[in-house]
Formats: C-alpha cells, structure tokens, sequence
C-alpha cells in the first residue's frame, strides 16, 4: 500500500494523501498471505497499519459450491455476461445475493433478476418523463406542504426512512442490506404503489394537483437516482441528464443524499399501508375465487372507526385500484351471506359473490381441488413420517418435502376457507 505511491520518498504527496487509507477489500483466503504481511510492512516501514478496516469479499462458488476457476470450466466470462445482460444487471444482481461474511453461489438466473430490475427502474423513469410538461417542475421546496395528498406525505416520508436505513448499512459496511433496503423502496414502494397512485392525478383535470404529483415524483426519482448511484453508476447517471437541474453536477461527483426529517410523517404511512394491506387482500380474494380483475365490486368492511375513517377518505384509490363500486363501512355491519373473507389488522372485509361468480360451479372446483390437495398432503407426511427417509435422504431434500408440507397445508386451509364462505 505504499511502495506504490513513491516510497522509499516518504514526503511524496501521494503517499502523505493516500497512507494510511481506510478501508482494504479482500478475500478471506488471504488474510495471512497478504493483509496481514501489509500490516507488519506498515509497522516496520512507516510506523503505522495502513488501513482501519478489513471488509472481505464472499468468495464466488458456482451452484454446487465449488470455487470458479478456468480448469473446471465452471467460470463465465465477465464480458460475455455484461453482453446479454448489462454490467449495472450484473453487478446488481450479485450484490442482492451476496450477504455479508457469505460466500455466493452464482446462477444466471440471479443476473436476469438484476436486469429485470434495471428494466423497472428505466420505465418507471420514462413513466415519470412522458407525464411531465414541456419542463421539469419546480423543487418540492417550492410547493406548500398543505398542497401534498396524503399519499405524497406518504412516499416522502417512506423516501426518508430508506436513507436511513441506507446510512445505516453503509456505516455497518452491510452492503447487502443496502442494495435490499433500496430495491424494495424502488420496486415496491415507488413503482407498484406510489405511481399507480398518481397516474389519475396526472391525467386529471385539476392543474395544481397535477402539478404537484409532478414535483412529488420528480424528486423521489432524483433521490433514488442518487441514491443507487454507487450499486448502479451507468444507468443512474444515463437517467440523472433527463432530471437534473442547471448547477446539478453528474452523479458520479454529487454528494449521497440524506434525510431530512421535515419530509417524515408516520401518520400517512400508517394510513396508506393499510390502504396497501386492503387493497392486496381484496386482489387476493378475486385471485382465490376466480373473479374477473376487472370486474366492479361491492365490498363490506367492519372494525374499528378509526381504521374505517381512513378507507371513507381514501375511497377513490379503492375504486380505482380494487374496482370497488361500492364500500359499506361501519363498526357493527353484518356479514352478508355468500361472501368471502379477508382479515387486515382491526378489519373484517367481505366481498358478497353472488352475482360474480356461479356459485355452484366454484363450489365444485373448490372441492375438487381440496381433494387434490388433501392427496399431496398426505403423500408428504407420508414420506415426512418414514425413519428410513429421514435417516438416508440429504438435509436438503428432508428441508424441501418439510416446506412443501407447509405450503400444502396453507393452501390447503385458504381453500377450505373459501368452500364454508360459498356453502354458509
């Protein structure tokens, strides 16, 4: 770490810049043959170690655990990779596999992963842009605070729990927990939820609102933008020349972004993750019963006033994302007869079916199925019951037939459920 910067010349200005540094990137292998050989150096040569922090690289195996090398031929080459799937693909879909102190077992399909969420970030990006006007919008310190939706306060304060959480990893050089924590920020929170949110409003007749869902989506897309940089550099700084501002500099010389407390509201996140939960659950129960996505609605909601308060105001989101024609709500409503169920925190939903579907013809499917699925159980506690098996089969087989018997189970409960709401 010195020798390279004008040493024996101990006043050279790359070596009083550069020694000692801070952070050396190793594989564990080498901890004696190398790391430790350049601490004793440093100590012997120029009286101090020449780095604070030792962070080791998991070593990259193929699936059956055996390291890459040229003569097994168990190796890609890099470039070819990068080829088919882009570099910013491929470095982001190892570093979602890579937990820290853990060797990486690569597969193909984890780099086609990557790519997959490269694409989400790039129509995401194009979505936002082909929204906007002739120009970018104004900072979101331009617009009043009483101006944001309920939902903009929620992705606002949803943006700064992430770079938090983001700080946070980096400081404990918990690299994989960064690239997560900003994934399901960006897949989930902004692409699935937050735009489908908006997209009426930018379509909407309501000037201001527009205005503002512009703002909004503009600068969590810098932010996020900034904030992937360092996993990401290509594509970010390809989409930061559409966002940036005059006197913005290129990413690649920008500083991280930080949060600002000023944007945090627990209220609007508690208020829109219910809205998430309900919203998921009626989807599910379509998808259980079969029902058309498109199909309108009517939906029954019982619980506690305070939960049902924030369906009632956030009731358009229902319509358009639910299909709800129709939301009864109140504390001590019925159960309509028919109707299937879902649970999400202090809230009973039923969806009435008839008229969606033929209840007898689902009726008969659904009993077909839990008899099928009856028969695969047994079949696994058959097996899951035999010494023999157990004793002789590897833990990984023993480990999938036991997950196996868990997801049977499940499903095997939800359709049960649904047969009793189609037979009450």
């Amino acid at each position: 770490p010195f020798a390279t910067m004008g040493w024996p010349k101990t006043n050279s200005a790359d070596l009083k810049q550069f020694y000692p540094t801070q952070d050396l990137v190793t594989a564990a292998d080498i901890i004696f043959f190398w790391v430790a050989r350049m601490i004793m150096a440093g100590l012997k040569f120029l009286g101090e170690i020449p780095f604070s922090t030792v962070y080791f690289n998991g070593i990259v195996r193929d699936k059956q655990g055996r390291r890459m090398s040229k003569s097994l031929g168990n190796s890609p080459d890099p470039l070819d990779l990068i080829e088919t799937y882009g570099a910013d693909a491929l470095r982001m879909g190892l570093m979602l596999i890579a937990p820290q102190g853990q060797d990486i077992f690569f597969s193909e399909d984890d780099i086609s992963q990557g790519r997959n969420y490269m694409n989400k970030i790039w129509n995401a990006s194009r979505l936002v842009l082909m929204n906007l006007d002739d120009e970018l919008p104004p900072p979101l310190q331009d617009i009043p605070p009483d101006d944001l939706t309920t939902v903009d306060w929620w992705i606002l304060s949803r943006l700064q729990a992430t770079l938090r959480q983001v700080d946070e990893a980096y400081g404990r050089y918990r690299m994989n927990e960064v690239a997560k924590a900003i994934h399901d920020f960006i897949w989930s929170d902004y692409c699935d939820w937050y735009l489908e949110f908006i997209k009426s409003r930018w379509q909407g007749e309501d000037t201001e609102d527009r205005k503002t869902a512009q703002v909004v989506a503009v600068h969590v897309l810098r932010e996020i933008l900034a904030m992937i940089h360092p996993l990401v550099p290509y594509i970010s700084e390809e989409l930061w020349q559409q966002v940036k501002r005059e006197g913005d500099a290129d990413l690649i010389a920008a500083p991280s972004p930080e949060p600002d407390p000023n944007w945090s509201n627990t209220e609007a996140e508690t208020e829109i993750q219910l809205l998430r939960e309900v919203i998921s659950a009626i989807r599910g129960i379509r998808s259980d019963m079969g029902i058309d996505p498109a199909r309108q609605v009517e939906l029954v909601v019982r619980g506690e006033e305070s939960s049902l308060a924030i369906l009632r105001r956030e009731t358009a989101h229902l319509q358009r994302l639910a299909r709800v024609r129709e939301l009864k709500a109140g504390e001590s409503l019925a159960k309509p007869s028919h109707a299937a169920t879902a649970v999400v925190s202090s809230l009973e939903i039923f969806m009435p079916l008839e008229g969606l579907i033929d209840l007898e013809v689902e009726r008969e499917r659904l009993s077909k199925r839990i008899q099928e699925m009856e028969g695969r159980l047994s079949a696994v506690e058959k097996k899951l019951q035999n010494e023999s098996f157990l004793k002789r089969a590897p833990a990984e087989v023993v480990d999938h037939e036991r997950a196996k018997h868990a997801d049977y189970q499940e499903k095997l409960k939800k359709l049960q459920e649904n047969y009793q709401a189609l037979s009450n």
